[in-house]
């Protein structure tokens, strides 16, 4: 969150965390336990949101989830 502010983010802009490990560290940081039905979770004023993680090995991968996943 120091390098958020230090770059300049606003304070209520929304953070896309790709994949379940970047959004488990969100969550673990924010208070909030992790599990996989949960896409996102409140960290202040900002909006994490979890989409799936783009590698070739990841068969739930395809463009409209992922946009439905930030666009929701």
């Amino acid at each position: 969150m120091k390098r958020i502010r230090e770059v300049g983010i606003a304070d209520d802009a929304p953070i896309i965390a790709l994949g379940n490990k970047v959004f488990e560290a969100f969550c673990n940081y924010s208070g909030n336990k992790f599990n996989s039905s949960l896409f996102s979770v409140m960290l202040g004023k900002h909006q994490v949101k979890r989409v799936y993680h783009y590698s070739g090995a990841n068969p739930h991968w395809k463009w409209d989830i992922v946009r439905k996943q930030i666009t929701e």
